[in-house]
């Protein structure tokens, strides 16, 4: 077989048009996790592979005040050698809509191990497909994929503050 060409993934990056899309997803019929699991995708601009599989343990220990999720380095896409390195944790700032994000998810899910958790089998996380599908059936097929997300908030803040990359 011939290798596969790796581009870039699609990507909504204008922020009209990616508010239209949130919307649109928003009023498709789904799941309540997917639609919460695609709102904190958008408002962490994590990996969606990363996001689906939390455990909730992770988000525990988040501090009130100071809102800042630890991935651990373990979770995250890095070498072998650097998976250890507590140093390389990567951190999420939470805004307040990311936190009433995941009090609602807590509501609704926190008796289990995942934040996202399968819509079948509770004790496994939400199927990597969940969030796209969604776009998909909102209309954005081959537009924006759940990966995407980095791609727009990399462009828009960039945009907005060109000083602060």
């Amino acid at each position: 077989m011939a290798p596969m060409k790796k581009g870039r993934q699609p990507a909504i990056t204008n922020l009209k048009k990616a508010r239209e899309m949130l919307l649109a997803a928003w009023k498709t019929p789904s799941h309540p996790v997917t639609k919460l699991g695609l709102r904190l995708l958008t408002l962490t601009a994590v990996r969606p592979g990363t996001l689906i599989s939390t455990p909730w343990a992770e988000l525990n220990d988040v501090d009130v005040d100071d809102a800042v999720w630890v991935i651990p380095a373990a979770r995250m896409k890095l070498l072998l050698q650097h998976k250890d390195d507590e140093t390389r944790d990567h951190l999420v700032p939470l805004s307040h809509q990311a936190k009433e994000t995941i009090a609602v998810l807590r509501a609704l899910t926190g008796r289990g191990p995942f934040v996202l958790p399968n819509g079948r089998h509770a004790h496994k996380p939400m199927s990597e497909n969940a969030l796209g599908y969604l776009l998909n059936r909102s209309g954005y097929h081959h537009k924006h994929v759940p990966h995407g997300f980095r791609s727009t908030f990399s462009t828009i803040m960039n945009e907005r503050h060109p000083t602060d990359r």
